[in-house]
């Protein structure tokens, strides 16, 4: 069987994934959207002080992310060694899509998984309510897990957004598919503010403080690349300012 990650966050830049494997720095991940999957920012990290990308899973909502290709079990456990606090799931291969505003060229060197998943899903559609284990195990050949957060909860003023784990994202985001999936990501992210969440547990004081500091001169976020930020932080400011222009005027300078 072929085994995948679907990187939605920091999974997205390939520099990131990496520093958690380098074997896959010669492995071409492949951009797909899943349906019934939204991106949230929900997964507190006690251990860096900060709020990492979460998912839940929703329907009606798409997520647009890529699939990384392991080549071993030795492999997964590394990454659910750095996804603590993330319970792994399989998701629904009938919920896996091209990414339709990329061009087709994203997917020439992808063109047997395309056909072996489009097999798949056809081969599972006929199976349905079929008995028959045998088949029914043919179709695990394709094994797709994404990482869920055990305990979600809304970004804080003790738990930021950090602009450096931001910018990891946008620069996977530009590498997998330029701007255009720049935009998905920034428009189809929810959770920017607490008040996204309309949580009645969050205090006023809460709401009022800013929950997104721009550490870029000392990042928060020990996979980042500071010379990266230093270099692209104009660009990725642009891309704010266009694409979610009512939630950059919270981002503070640290204190």
């Amino acid at each position: 069987g072929r085994t995948y990650l679907f990187g939605y966050g920091s999974l997205l830049c390939s520099k990131s994934r990496g520093i958690t494997c380098p074997e896959l720095s010669d492995r071409a991940a492949i951009p797909v959207m899943v349906n019934g999957l939204e991106r949230t920012w929900s997964k507190r990290s006690a251990k860096l002080g900060m709020t990492a990308m979460g998912i839940r899973f929703r329907e009606g909502s798409r997520c647009a992310g890529v699939l990384v290709p392991l080549a071993s079990s030795k492999e997964l456990e590394l990454f659910d060694h750095r996804e603590q606090g993330y319970q792994r799931h399989r998701l629904d291969l009938e919920s896996i899509e091209k990414i339709d505003f990329l061009p087709e060229e994203k997917y020439e060197e992808h063109d047997e998984f395309i056909q072996v998943l489009a097999q798949t899903q056809e081969d599972n559609s006929s199976l349905e309510g079929s008995s028959d284990e045998d088949s029914v195990s043919s179709l695990n050949e394709l094994d797709i897990w994404v990482y869920v957060p055990e305990k979600t909860m809304a970004p804080a003023k003790d738990f930021p957004i950090a602009q450096s784990y931001v910018d990891t994202i946008l620069r996977g985001c530009m590498d997998v598919g330029g701007e255009p999936l720049v935009e998905e990501f920034l428009t189809t992210t929810t959770g920017w503010h607490p008040e996204d969440w309309e949580d009645p547990h969050y205090a006023k004081s809460d709401r009022i403080a800013s929950v997104w500091i721009n550490d870029r001169s000392d990042p928060v976020y020990t996979r980042g690349d500071p010379n990266h930020f230093r270099k692209h932080g104009r660009t990725f400011d642009k891309f704010l300012t266009e694409y979610i222009s009512d939630y950059l005027p919270l981002r503070v300078d640290p204190q």
